[in-house]
């Protein structure tokens, strides 16, 4: 089962610079890098100056070919806890990864990416939760969303609310929604076999099913990370929809597995639009409602929650009421009366506790739950 945990505390033990570490750490910060430009100072630099100290920091360049390895090298130098060890050619983020994984030597792991920041207390956070938690296998938090000069724009992503339903939102999309805010076991996600390559650019989303089927996880309620939406570099972040059709694999498997249902990639790309709450014009909202009732009553989570029939509902009714909200700021009135219908009839009896999960989560994330096609 999931767990919330509020603002931790605990400290890293300082290690003398003046001479390569030979001890283990307690956590491995594992980084590939490839091509990051003027984003990789402001990268490694948010490790570096984390108020938990005992960490080692493996950066691998992947083939770069814009000064990136030797400007890992020169921090490498000036600071005994970075490891480099740069590919001998391109490989890809995925086997990069793996290889970050192999040479780990802590407990826990922490991944980054070259072009996002930690925030100070990042991973004096998160070991605060699996020292507190060692049952949990993988810890996630909310993100801020910065642009290129580091301003941070309008809400945040990650999930924060309904943390218990993460296996269930993993039928459909990442719903971490981004890769270097998290940390794992190191045992667990090599007894997972790690990254698998034939996932090719949904290898997080994929490693997620398989982690939350086989161990416990804990959500942070607070963002400890900052996701960059403009690397011109990244193919996550040029066209992030269409990156995330490459999830739609993973999660089409998932549902194909639980559930025993065989959804076509165009089903679940409607899925997947609902639970991200973009609206497109072109999508047939009563089957939406039938793919999801059927996904719901066929789909057991892997260890028992509470009234889960209940907040999956309630889920879902928050999803009808984002979609009814964004068709009243378009003046689509019977649009609009279409999706609260539909989140009535989910809900049921749970109506009101929807409507007010539904308020919180809109408000906290300052009214960006609604997304246009």
């Amino acid at each position: 089962m999931s767990t919330l945990v509020s603002q931790p505390r605990a400290d890293g033990a300082e290690r003398p610079n003046d001479q390569r570490r030979t001890d283990k750490p307690a956590l491995s910060v594992i980084m590939p890098a490839y091509n990051a430009g003027r984003f990789l100072a402001p990268a490694i630099e948010s490790v570096l100056s984390q108020t938990w100290r005992d960490f080692e920091f493996i950066i691998i360049d992947d083939g770069s070919t814009d000064g990136t390895r030797e400007a890992i090298e020169r921090y490498a130098e000036s600071d005994p806890r970075i490891v480099s060890r740069p590919n001998p050619r391109n490989l890809g983020v995925t086997p990069t990864l793996n290889r970050a994984i192999a040479l780990a030597r802590a407990e826990w792991i922490a991944r980054m990416d070259a072009d996002d920041l930690s925030l100070p207390h990042r991973f004096e956070r998160q070991m605060a939760l699996v020292r507190a938690h060692p049952e949990v296998g993988l810890v996630t938090c909310p993100f801020n969303i910065i642009d290129a000069e580091d301003r941070q724009l309008p809400g945040w992503r990650g999930i924060c609310f309904q943390q218990e339903l993460l296996p269930f939102f993993l039928l459909f999309y990442n719903r971490l929604n981004a890769h270097g805010q998290v940390l794992y076991s190191a045992r667990l996600v090599r007894e997972l076999g790690g990254y698998r390559e034939r996932y090719l650019r949904s290898e997080a989303t994929e490693l997620w099913i398989r982690m939350v089927r086989a161990g416990s996880w804990a959500v942070i309620p607070e963002p400890l990370y900052a996701w960059r939406a403009a690397n011109p570099n990244s193919v996550t972040k040029q066209n992030p929809f269409r990156y995330g059709e490459f999830s739609l694999i993973a999660c089409q498997e998932e549902i194909a597995r639980a559930c025993g249902l065989n959804v076509s990639r165009e089903e679940m790309i409607a899925l997947r639009d609902f639970w991200v709450r973009f609206d497109s014009t072109a999508t047939d909202w009563d089957h939406v409602e039938r793919l999801l009732e059927q996904v719901t009553q066929r789909y057991s989570p892997p260890r028992p929650v509470r009234h889960w029939r209940r907040k999956v509902a309630v889920a879902q009714a928050g999803g009808w009421f984002s979609l009814a909200a964004l068709k009243l700021k378009q003046r689509r009135f019977g649009a609009a009366a279409a999706h609260l219908r539909r989140a009535t009839r989910v809900a049921g009896w749970a109506l009101p506790h929807a409507a007010v999960q539904f308020l919180r989560e809109y408000v906290a994330v300052g009214g960006h739950l609604a997304r246009r096609a």
